[in-house]
């Protein structure tokens, strides 16, 4: 596929971007825990007696956030790969990302508060394991380019367009 001169031109002014918003995400994650490993620094009081409950919940809710995510960005990339303009495919596969990324965010800040509110270092691994999927849910312009400027189907990884 020959790219033209007006699609390279769309390609460098949004390539920044997504990593823009994943930096941002991941920066208020680990300000956070920053934040909360201070203040139990400084002897904040802590309620263990919640710490069974909140291991419960927070399992169940990363868990819930995890599948959602993974279903939710699937449905919406291969949605975008028929979309017809290159900017509706990179807003759509924008939001797709973003939705993905706020529901893992929102699943470590709920794991944190659980950490700050019982002093459960349990509560921690999940906050490790959903930094790890976060992680590796980080945009590349790669797929974004698949994506948005060739209709593929960043999915597949054999960069068949979706049919």
């Amino acid at each position: 596929m020959v790219v033209n001169t007006s699609t390279l031109q769309f390609l460098d002014r949004i390539r920044k971007i997504p990593l823009l918003i994943f930096a941002g995400m991941l920066a208020g994650q680990i300000l956070f825990l920053a934040a909360v490993f201070l203040v139990h620094s400084q002897g904040f009081a802590t309620n263990p007696d919640l710490s069974e409950i909140f291991l419960i919940l927070a399992g169940l809710y990363s868990l819930g956030a995890i599948a959602a995510g993974f279903l939710f960005y699937s449905s919406r990339i291969k949605a975008t790969s028929t979309l017809a303009s290159e900017e509706l495919r990179f807003r759509s596969m924008l939001s797709a990302m973003i939705v993905r990324l706020a529901l893992l965010e929102g699943a470590n800040m709920l794991n944190i508060v659980a950490y700050l509110v019982t002093g459960d270092r349990q509560l921690l691994i999940f906050v490790v394991l959903i930094g790890g999927l976060f992680l590796m849910a980080r945009p590349t312009s790669e797929v974004f380019e698949d994506v948005v400027v060739r209709g593929f189907n960043a999915g597949t990884g054999d960069g068949r367009p979706i049919t």
